[in-house]
């Protein structure tokens, strides 16, 4: 799934909290209570959730324009997942009763609100579909397809130089298989031309990556 960030950015004339946090730092933890919310303004954030056996896997990626501790703070339980920055992440904050004052006070701001969490639950709806019902491979090309789209990036000759925004073995939590089948996967479809290693990312063939069926 694309794990497209839903564009929250109208909610940042009411937060004045700017905060940097380095790449590995923790946002919040599963578990905690919601106190606040968070936009991304710069960077990508993974959320992530661990199972009582001790299992983690990465649920959802979040880039600039995404709010992230809305659904907790909300529905007033704690946190399903915890934040964590991929990369060096610049985020606005907004104490929970500014937020809420944002909604009750502004009927357009509430609507787009539920617009924003509305698409976010046919994401990860989508997403779970995909996990559940498609091979590994066909995973792994809408992840870069997906990559590719949110980039804007330029094609040469149909092909994109896609820096890969998380390592290895966090692309394989996404598409739920092993670091060491992404890695066969990896090299199957380098073998056929699909993708170039390259010292900065990859060059990714575009017109051969797997379309999602609308």
């Amino acid at each position: 799934m694309s794990d497209k960030s839903i564009n929250f950015t109208f909610l940042e004339d009411h937060s004045d909290i700017s905060q940097t946090y380095p790449s590995d730092a923790v946002i919040f933890q599963q578990n905690t209570v919601a106190r606040e919310v968070f936009i991304v303004r710069e960077g990508l954030v993974k959320q992530v959730r661990t199972e009582v056996n001790g299992a983690e896997t990465i649920v959802g990626l979040r880039s600039e324009g995404a709010l992230i501790g809305a659904v907790s703070l909300l529905t007033e339980k704690p946190h399903s997942f915890a934040a964590i920055c991929v990369s060096k992440c610049v985020m606005l904050r907004l104490p929970a009763p500014a937020f809420l004052r944002v909604l009750q006070g502004n009927s357009h701001y509430a609507r787009l609100l539920c617009h924003g969490l509305a698409c976010e639950i046919i994401e990860q709806l989508t997403r779970f579909s995909e996990l559940a019902c498609l091979p590994a491979r066909l995973r792994l090309e809408y992840f870069l397809r997906d990559n590719i789209e949110s980039e804007e990036l330029n094609m040469i000759a149909g092909r994109a130089h896609l820096r890969l925004p998380l390592k290895e073995c966090d692309i394989a939590q996404v598409i739920s298989v092993t670091p060491v089948h992404l890695s066969r996967l990896m090299s199957h479809i380098e073998k056929e031309g699909v993708v170039t290693r390259c010292k900065s990312g990859l060059m990714v063939d575009f017109s051969r990556l797997a379309r999602r069926a609308p």
